[in-house]
């Protein structure tokens, strides 16, 4: 039982961490191309496309390519989100090539950033993503959580103050700041700080109700992502070459969608949500004790007992005193996790897996594994 366990675990979870192959173009798509594939993005990581749009605008005014067909590389930093290179653990030849692959690199950091209102940086009004004055903070915290992005300190040339420009005059959208009076004068505001959504606000979700056959949740639905509620069938699976694994896990409630009908399921997956899969579908006990980790105030809330059940089982271990829980899981790392669960279960599958020929995993992890 323990080894389809784990083969099953293996399937899904290095399902969920390829991405589709694509064809890579050193020309840059027009405006209108990549601002369709931007809305797509959005739409599946429950983010005002505007948001994403400004942010791309400004890092690399929609340029994932430079004039000589070259990745747009600045300062070390990638692509049309302008991706950091502290992100080490992303698809490296994926960022610099693949737009989406880029743009949904860029949502996820956003969305972790999202995720730590309240714990590392501070919120605003009711959490509703669709509100625009409420991805103040965590625009603000895009590029990394600091002062200089304090506007008593830079004034509108604080980042998230010219996100929030080119959002009222390249988008044509109102958007209200944070009033500079409810801030520190200098340094960061305190993660305790909540503050009451700026008025007037923009509710995105009005507009999106008016959009044919936009599917919006409703207050009377639950809003669930992949660490969520049990869902609907997905359709974006229904020819997926592993449609029968990610069927298997939600039936088990171990996994569930970005939304009514989505799953999503050649997205990356970040650490702490394969963290979660990986508890569920061993069916551990969950521990509750905090990890001494740098960074452990970007677990997100819901992550931290099953990151504390696998580091405290030594399934999942940080590397120089940090977790990394919103960076994408490798499949180097997937392997390593599952190795330390059931060495020899899983040296007898992996040799007569294909994802081991097909030459997608580095050497160094197949002779830890199979050897």
């Amino acid at each position: 039982m323990l080894k389809k366990t784990i083969c099953l675990i293996i399937g899904i979870v290095l399902v969920l961490n390829c991405q589709l192959s694509v064809i890579y173009s050193a020309e840059n798509p027009s405006h209108e191309e990549v601002e369709q594939i931007i809305e797509e993005v959005a739409e599946n990581k429950n983010i005002p496309a505007v948001i994403l749009k400004a942010i791309a605008w400004k890092e690399s005014n929609y340029r994932q390519f430079d004039k000589n067909g070259d990745p747009f590389i600045n300062y070390g930093n990638i692509g049309i989100m302008q991706i950091n290179k502290v992100h080490k653990n992303l698809d490296q030849n994926l960022l610099k090539n693949d737009i989406k692959y880029n743009i949904e690199a860029g949502a996820n950091i956003l969305l972790g950033r999202w995720n730590t209102m309240g714990e590392t940086i501070p919120n605003s009004g009711n959490m509703n993503p669709q509100i625009l004055e409420n991805w103040y903070f965590p625009l603000w915290a895009y590029n990394g959580w600091a002062s200089k992005n304090n506007p008593n300190v830079s004034g509108d040339k604080a980042y998230q103050e010219e996100i929030f420009q080119l959002i009222r005059t390249r988008y044509n959208q109102p958007v209200t700041s944070v009033a500079s009076a409810l801030l520190p004068q200098k340094g960061l505001p305190s993660a305790s700080l909540h503050i009451q959504t700026p008025e007037p606000y923009n509710d995105m979700s009005i507009a999106l109700n008016n959009k044919e056959n936009l599917i919006v949740a409703q207050l009377d639905k639950p809003i669930v992502s992949r660490s969520g509620i049990k869902r609907a069938v997905f359709q974006d699976i229904v020819n997926h070459p592993k449609k029968e694994y990610i069927e298997i896990l939600y039936k088990k409630n171990i996994i569930s969608g970005v939304d009514n009908n989505t799953f999503c399921p050649d997205d990356p997956i970040t650490r702490e949500q394969a963290a979660k899969i990986i508890v569920e579908a061993m069916d551990l006990e969950l521990i509750s004790e905090k990890v001494d980790v740098k960074d452990w105030e970007n677990v997100s809330t819901w992550a931290k007992n099953y990151i504390s059940t696998l580091y405290y089982k030594d399934l999942m271990l940080g590397d120089n005193g940090v977790i990394r829980p919103q960076d994408f899981l490798t499949k180097e790392e997937t392997l390593l996790i599952l190795n330390r669960v059931s060495e020899d279960d899983i040296k007898s599958d992996l040799s007569s897996k294909d994802f081991i020929t097909r030459g997608e995993i580095s050497e160094w992890i197949v002779k830890i594994i199979i050897n």
